[in-house]
Formats: C-alpha cells, sequence, structure tokens
C-alpha cells in the first residue's frame, strides 16, 4: 500500500464520495433480496455476490465461491496474509419445519427468534419455503404465507397460503422471512431482507471504491493488503454459542491453519437502535460486543479506529460510537473471538433486524457512511496500525 501514501487524500475523498452513492446501494440491496437461508449462500447468494463483485471491477481469478474450501465466499485483494478483513454474514434468519401436509405448524427457530407484542398480540410477518431441487441443483419458493408467534407460548409458527404438493420436507425446505423491500425517498430508510444484505451491500460499494482509488493512482488492486468474506451460517442458537456463527469458525480455524490470519478483522453488520427509535445515518463503531458476551476490542486497537474514525468527519463521513446511540448484538465474532483478539465492530443502525415489531429498517445514508468508512479504513490503516494524517 505503500504507493498510495502520495496520492492526495482530496482525490481519494472525491472518488468515495462519486462511486458510494444511494442508487449504488440499492442496486446492491435490490439485487439481495431473494432468500438466502443459513446453509444455503453456495447456491443463493453467491451467485449474486459475484456478480455484484465482478461488476465492481473484482479480476475474476480473486473470487471465490468456496473460501478455504468452506460454503462462504470471498474476495482477496493480495494472496498473501492480509492486514485486514472485512466480514458481513450472507446468510439470513432461519427457521426448521417438521415434515407435515398440514398448513399451520410450529416451526424451530436456528436464529434468534424475539418478537414484541403489539397491544395485545404478535406481528406476523411475509415468509416463504425455499426448497432444494437436486435433479437441478437449485432452490425453489415452494410456499408463500407468514411467520407468526403464539401468544401463550412465545414459539414461532408457519401460517401456509400456498402450500407444495405432498407437504413439507424438513431436509430440503427452509423458512424465511420474505418482506417487501421498500425505500422512502423522504426519511431515506429501507425495509426488506436487511439481515445482512445491507453489510454486503455497503461492503460491495466500498469495493467499488477501493477498485477506481486503485485505477486512479496505477496500483493494482493487490496493493490492498484487504480480504473480504461473507460467512454463511451465521444465524443459529443464540442462547449457545458454540451453535453461533458457525461459518466464521470454520474459515478463522482453517485460516489459522494455513498462516492466512489477518492482523485485524472488521466485523460488518447491523447495530441495534435504541427503543424504537429510526435508524440513524451515521456509521457506527462499538468496544465491545452483546454486554461483554462477545469480544471486547483492545484499547490500544479501539483508539486506532476511534482516531481514524473521528478523522473521516472533515470528508462527510458521518460516524458515532455505537454505545450513545444503539447496542452491538452478536454476529461472526463470535467466532472470530475463538482464535483472534483484534475484533472491531463497524457498521450500520439498523431496527427490527429480526422483525421484532416491525420490518426490518436500516436507513440508506447510514449504509452509505458505512462503505465509505470501509473504504477509508482500507486507504489509511498501515502496517501495525500507525496511521499518518496531513
Amino acid at each position: 500500500m505503500n504507493r498510495i501514501e502520495g496520492a492526495e487524500r482530496k482525490q481519494i475523498a472525491e472518488i468515495i464520495n462519486r462511486v458510494i452513492t444511494p442508487e449504488a446501494i440499492i442496486t446492491n440491496l435490490e439485487m439481495l433480496q431473494p432468500p438466502a437461508p443459513s446453509g444455503t449462500v453456495l447456491h443463493t447468494r453467491t451467485p449474486v455476490i459475484k456478480k455484484l463483485l465482478l461488476e465492481s471491477g473484482v479480476p475474476p481469478e480473486q473470487f471465490t465461491s468456496r473460501f478455504l474450501d468452506t460454503r462462504s465466499p470471498a474476495v482477496l485483494f493480495n494472496n498473501n496474509k492480509p492486514l485486514l478483513w472485512f466480514s458481513a454474514h450472507s446468510d439470513q434468519p432461519t427457521y426448521l419445519l417438521p415434515n407435515t401436509n398440514e398448513i399451520t405448524f410450529d416451526i424451530m427457530p436456528i436464529s434468534a427468534h424475539r418478537p414484541k407484542r403489539i397491544n395485545s398480540s404478535f406481528p406476523e410477518f411475509p415468509a416463504v419455503v425455499l426448497r432444494y431441487k437436486p435433479k437441478n441443483n437449485i432452490y425453489e419458493v415452494v410456499s408463500e404465507g407468514i411467520i407468526g408467534t403464539q401468544a401463550d407460548n412465545n414459539k414461532p409458527y408457519y401460517n401456509a397460503s400456498t402450500k407444495p404438493k405432498g407437504g413439507f420436507h424438513p431436509g430440503y425446505d427452509r423458512i424465511v422471512y420474505a418482506p417487501p423491500f421498500t425505500f422512502d425517498e423522504r426519511t431515506g430508510l429501507v425495509t426488506g431482507n436487511i439481515d445482512n444484505a445491507a453489510g454486503i451491500a455497503a461492503s460491495i460499494a466500498a469495493i467499488k471504491a477501493l477498485v477506481e482509488i486503485a485505477r486512479q493512482n496505477r496500483m493494482g488492486i493487490r496493493d490492498f493488503k484487504l480480504g473480504m468474506i461473507f460467512p454463511d451460517e451465521e444465524e443459529g442458537l443464540e442462547h449457545d454459542p458454540a451453535y453461533f456463527a458457525r461459518g466464521a469458525r470454520r474459515i478463522v480455524h482453517r485460516a489459522t491453519a494455513k498462516n492466512l490470519l489477518p492482523e485485524i478483522i472488521v466485523n460488518v453488520d447491523g447495530h441495534d437502535t435504541l427503543e424504537d427509535n429510526p435508524p440513524g445515518k451515521a456509521a457506527v463503531y462499538g468496544a465491545y460486543v452483546s454486554d461483554g458476551k462477545g469480544p471486547i476490542v483492545p484499547p490500544d486497537i479501539y483508539a486506532v479506529f476511534d482516531r481514524l474514525l473521528k478523522e473521516l468527519t472533515k470528508y462527510g463521513v458521518i460516524t458515532e460510537k455505537t454505545e450513545f446511540v444503539g447496542k452491538v448484538s452478536r454476529s461472526d465474532d463470535a467466532g472470530f473471538m475463538e482464535v483472534h483478539d483484534q475484533i472491531m465492530p463497524v457498521g450500520y443502525l439498523v431496527r427490527d433486524p429480526h422483525h421484532n415489531k416491525g420490518l426490518a429498517t436500516a436507513n440508506i445514508e447510514g449504509l452509505i457512511n458505512t462503505a465509505m468508512a470501509l473504504a477509508w479504513i482500507t486507504t489509511e490503516i498501515k502496517n501495525n496500525f500507525y496511521i499518518k494524517y496531513d
């Protein structure tokens, strides 16, 4: 990355501000709306991620659909040991179902199921059943319906408005939320399949800016010591850490064995807004995760990011400390911390990511600022985390 040190930051800011736009984020988000249950990403979301990355200028040989022989995609800017990893999980909240021919039945979450009552009842949300078709090696929607919650025991159920001939099959079927995608230009709020399509959308927008920065500075994209990974199977049993972030665990253990573990991992995901506040416009970063049940950032590492992210205000990037505006829930960082002690959560504010009492919602400005922050982090952080400022 030494060749970028002489580049004017004004030029870098111009590129980042020109490339990372609401239109770019919305395009990415819309492409990422189709269902991607845990364990299916290789066939569902990976082709979309690959298409978006290649369209952003990433050389095909730097993309892999099965990073370290896992079922998770990644893009590596440098084949050597990277300085940074950005990680945005690629699966969405998922439910398992019984072998049944009924229309309404109990389902089992392999994600957080935490609905909140509205007045005297729980809300219901649009959902689909996605089925693997071995003959064609594809997934297809075979049922549409709703996910609801039983009032007497808080357990989830599925109520089908359409069902496949022969009923449902637990081995081939997965149930996921399928909310409508909306964007309110007045408020800047986007709703839909947000967790963690929003993190992926911001990450890919950041990559596009980095590709352009490299091109204009006559660099190779490999000069960025960066890897960006999109682990499957982040969703799991929230009360049992051993079954949470399973895809990330496989990746970090295999990376450790091959001496490919980066010096620092930035986990890109939604940070819950406090109470019922609408998601704000800032990119947010936290000192600890899930009230200390996840990673706790070492103060010397936090100081580097705190200084850098504060400095970004001079380039029009809005940043905020999560502890003032929200809460960082466990994500893939719960798996990374098994072998890594330098994990930094950087993300966007989100409301109702698991359809707590309304549709999952983020702020388009929050996603723009997150993407910009990721691009600046990549261009500014040097070896040993030394940051040079004008």
